[in-house]
């Protein structure tokens, strides 16, 4: 076992104008992290060991805008705010198909660490008639009201095997 291994550098502006009350930062970052910790599954029935075999990589920006504004010698005030993204990916675990559960969330190569791992809405269930032209659901008894899930496989029938990555569902609809 030995340390993680951080490659990472960072490159950014800053700006001031109208007298020092407009502050504007932007950074672009990058790091890899090799020598991850994971768990070693056990081969041939020994236990579980610690291993440095994942790798991660992280990129994305940051951008601060503040402005502060002194209206007089007793009162001043400053507004700021933030927009920052990240881009995480898993480049490597133990082995080739190796994945990490933990829960509602999973680690797989070439997905970020630990993305929820379930089922994805596909809006509420609004009448009887809905509910019976529906896939059969297999997870839950569905009434009126009950959040319907999407039939992934396409085998007609909602059940562990419709579980996928859950992503942010208003970037993935462009908003």
């Amino acid at each position: 076992m030995k340390w993680e291994v951080v490659h990472a550098w960072e490159a950014g502006v800053e700006l001031s104008a109208f007298q020092n009350r407009l502050s504007i930062e932007a950074a672009y970052y990058n790091k890899d992290t090799k020598g991850v910790i994971v768990t070693r599954p056990g081969l041939l029935g020994t236990k579980p060991g610690l291993s440095n075999a994942g790798e991660v990589k992280n990129n994305g920006l940051e951008f601060v805008a503040t402005w502060r504004q002194s209206l007089s010698d007793d009162f001043s005030y400053s507004f700021s705010g933030n927009i920052t993204t990240l881009n995480n990916k898993v480049s490597s675990l133990v082995d080739e198909g190796y994945q990490i559960f933990d829960g509602i969330s999973r680690t797989t190569v070439g997905l970020p660490i630990g993305y929820f791992y379930g089922y994805t809405s596909d809006g509420i269930y609004q009448t009887a008639e809905e509910i019976r032209l529906s896939p059969q659901n297999t997870i839950n008894e569905v009434k009126l009201g009950d959040i319907k899930y999407k039939d992934i496989n396409g085998d007609g029938v909602v059940d562990e095997k419709d579980r996928t990555l859950i992503s942010f569902q208003l970037l993935d609809r462009g908003w």
